[in-house]
Parts: C-alpha cells; structure tokens; sequence
C-alpha cells in the first residue's frame, strides 16, 4: 500500500492511503452529510459528494469513519472502518461563524444572519420560543387564534387605522358587553371619577348638559 500519508491531524479532512493504485485513490474520511444515497465526505480539506459502493455492507451514518476510493470526478464508499457514538455532538463548520451541531436528537444552527425563503413555511410543535432583541414581523393579513392569550408590556401601542391606542400604566378592562362609538370628539379627563350603576345610570340628550 505504501505510507501513510496524514493530510489533517485531527482526522477531519481524511486519510490518504497509498496514493496512486491504477488511477485509482484510497482515503479514510468521515462522513459530514448523509442524506438517501447522496454522503458529503471531507477529503483534501473540501466537502465532496460520494456515492455508495455495492461492496459497502453496512451504511455509513453521520460521523462513521469510511475508507473511500476516488477516480476524476466519481468517488464511492467502499467500507464503513468505524461507526461512531449517535449520540455523540457532531459539528458541521462552515466557516465565518455558521455551525450546524447535531446532538441527543437536537439540531442547532449558529450563524451571524439566518435567511429563509419559501412560498410556503409551515411549523408544528408542541412549544415554540424566540429569545432576541426586536422582532418585526409584517403581513398583508394575519389571523391568530388562541384559547388563551396573555400579553405583557411595560409600554403598549396600539394603531388601528386612524385609531391609536396607547397604555402606560394601569389599565384594566372586564367586560361581558361594551360598545363604545365617537363620531366626532369624546374626551374623559379626571383626577376621580367613579360612575356606579347597579339597576341604571344614564344620560341622555338632543341637548346640552352641563355641569358644574
């Protein structure tokens, strides 16, 4: 077979066994991606796809340590030498800070910018939780649904049209009907204003009514 010849000393980027056999090169390299019958293997310090080969008895999985055979372009796996822990952590570095770790079942992306584009974006869980600085979303419709819904904020504003509704404060609402309707002006100002109504309270006009 000839040396050994060591290209990454952390066993990432592959082994290369013998160089040269009929055309023909040997590398022990693991696998990155494996998706149907589409692997990426590190060789020679890139990501390439390989195939597998029919004399592969078992299939490679994410982190398997496999001896591969290159010819030009088509590259085969030819044996699984190692199998690795499933449950091990697996990185996938992409280089200027873009990760993807696989780990207990987990997927997790770091990256300094996400960007998802599709016609069509679904998302089913059980519990979902955004942690950030702002969030800013904008729709042409939006329709949510919920059995229970609680919102805080230390400062609420609300804009509805030429309606805006702004909170700071306390403020408390407990309605099992109310209809308000302006037209024109209303305004209620007061350092103390109580209006207690057990059997009725009503003020009605076609009129003024002024008081004090």
């Amino acid at each position: 077979m000839g040396e050994i010849q060591r290209v990454d000393t952390d066993g990432k980027v592959g082994t290369q066994v013998a160089g040269d056999l009929n055309g023909v090169t040997w590398w022990h390299a693991t696998v990155r991606i494996a998706q149907g019958d589409c692997f990426g293997i590190v060789v020679a310090e890139a990501l390439r796809l390989a195939s597998l080969a029919p004399s592969c008895l078992l299939r490679p999985g994410l982190g398997d340590r496999v001896l591969v055979s290159a010819c030009g372009d088509d590259i085969y796996i030819v044996a699984v030498l190692r199998q690795a822990q499933r449950d091990a952590r697996k990185e996938l570095d992409f280089g200027a800070g873009a990760k993807l770790v696989v780990q207990d079942g987990s997927v997790q992306w770091y990256a300094q910018r996400f960007y998802v584009e599709a016609p069509q974006w679904a998302w089913q869980g059980d519990a979902a939780e955004w942690v950030g600085e702002q969030w800013r979303a904008i729709f042409r419709t939006h329709d949510q649904y919920a059995e229970r819904r609680y919102t805080a904020a230390v400062f609420d504003e609300q804009c509805f049209g030429d309606s805006v509704r702004s909170i700071e404060g306390h403020e408390r609402v407990q309605v099992g009907s109310c209809s308000t309707v302006a037209e024109h002006d209303a305004t209620m100002q007061a350092q103390d204003i109580t209006l207690l109504g057990v059997a009725r309270v009503k003020i009605d006009t076609d009129g003024d009514i002024l008081l004090g």
